[in-house]
């Protein structure tokens, strides 16, 4: 019987390695199959953290929400600078449309940042709103400007 366990176990192990299809997965550091495409349209500006001075970090980001001439739309997965939370204060103030979404995962511990600035945009008269519980996690990062594509 010990044999027939020895077998069965060698038989099961190369039947797995039989169905590992031979090829390596890429990573996010390896090259995609997907062709890369530049971001040519000059209306649009991609701004990513954190950036090389970690004291300017948030800088486009303000400096985008600051320059809004009729609108600003962000969601938002968790929203802990309180500079960005200021800009979107004064440009609630200032201009038609500010509409905020944040992640509801992250709002149900009132210490958390990201339920301070809830409460903070909700005070000050901001269209600040919840992630649908149909979504575990709303883990993104956009922001509009004035509806420009």
């Amino acid at each position: 019987m010990n044999t027939m366990y020895k077998s069965l176990v060698a038989l099961l192990f190369l039947g797995i390695m039989a169905c590992s299809g031979g090829e390596e997965s890429k990573t996010a550091t390896q090259d995609s199959d997907l062709p890369f495409v530049p971001l040519n349209d000059p209306s649009l500006q991609l701004i990513y953290t954190p950036t090389p001075n970690p004291l300017d970090e948030h800088k486009p980001i303000i400096d985008a929400i600051n320059s809004a001439k009729v609108s600003v739309r962000m969601v938002m997965f968790i929203l802990t600078d309180p500079e960005v939370v200021s800009a979107l204060i004064s440009a609630h103030q200032r201009i038609p449309t500010v509409q905020v979404i944040l992640d509801q995962s992250n709002l149900s511990d009132p210490t958390s940042s990201n339920s301070k600035a809830y409460q903070e945009l909700l005070a000050a008269g901001v269209n600040v709103m919840k992630s649908s519980t149909k979504f575990t996690l709303t883990h993104e990062k956009s922001m509009v400007i004035d509806d420009k594509r």
